[in-house]
């Protein structure tokens, strides 16, 4: 007897215009910020590896070599999905441009309306991330001025020790 194989379903997207305008507009800085990530990885690669190597090169009493090699094909490895990943992230940034573009193109009301409730989002975002940096701003005025008005010198010793 054999056992029965469950086969996932991918998740469908949804039929709603507005919710597939909104899912593509928010996936937009989702996206730039892997890809910005990925870019910095890449620039770290190199560095973090001959860095690394350098160091064991340095504390060795003597060149391992199979070692080094073994080193290099994993640090050329690691280079190569990084930028695997990069590319696959930056085609899927143009997949959902292109498909932004088609909404727009055949909704362009609706792409406003979406547009427009995102910058609102984004802008009472704003609004509570500056109230919260006033906030952190008179705090910390109040504990510093706390902190002019403490007498200088030497603290007292408590009675008794």
């Amino acid at each position: 007897m054999t056992a029965a194989i469950a086969i996932a379903e991918a998740p469908k997207p949804s039929n709603d215009i507005d919710t597939q305008i909104k899912h593509a507009i928010e996936a937009r800085p989702k996206l730039e910020a892997a890809i910005a990530e990925q870019k910095q990885k890449v620039a770290e690669i190199k560095t973090d590896f001959a860095r690394t190597l350098a160091s064991d090169i340095q504390s060795a009493a003597r060149l391992d070599v199979e070692a080094a090699f073994q080193k290099n094909k994993a640090f050329e490895d690691l280079e190569e999905r990084t930028r695997q990943r990069l590319a696959a992230l930056e085609g899927i940034e143009e997949k959902v441009e292109e498909y932004l573009g088609q909404l727009k193109a055949d909704s362009p009301d609706a792409v406003r309306e979406a547009l427009t409730r995102r910058v609102e989002t984004l802008k009472n975002a704003a609004s509570e991330t500056e109230r919260a940096a006033k906030d952190y701003a008179e705090e910390i005025k109040k504990l510093q001025a706390e902190i002019r008005g403490l007498p200088k010198g030497p603290a007292k010793k408590a009675e008794g020790s």
